[in-house]
């Protein structure tokens, strides 16, 4: 039970840099998550007294992923301002002609 309440629990941490935090104007409330989870990473890899080779892959790959979640959700607000930007150009260029 308790790996799966850490799976979902991980799962709606996910969701929630990418569709909320990550994906606004404010590039570094994205960060948070990132950064607490690193931390964290930390924590448990000072605190666990035998890592197994395991761990030594799956450490780094939380840190990178949760980086990637981070741009990406940036990217998209990028992405989503510039095609809402071209439409509303595009809607002004046809009212003038």
């Amino acid at each position: 039970m308790n790996q799966v309440t850490f799976i979902i629990i991980a799962i709606v941490l996910v969701l929630l840099e990418e569709f909320v935090l990550a994906n606004n104007r404010y590039f570094w409330l994205g960060g948070i998550l990132p950064t607490v989870g690193t931390i964290g990473l930390i924590f448990i890899w000072l605190q666990t007294p035998q890592l197994r080779f395991y761990d030594y892959i799956m450490l780094p790959f939380c840190f990178l992923f949760m980086l990637y979640s981070w741009g990406y959700g940036h990217y998209r607000y990028k992405k989503r301002v510039s095609h809402k930007y071209q439409t509303i150009h595009m809607s002004n260029m046809r009212t003038f002609h």
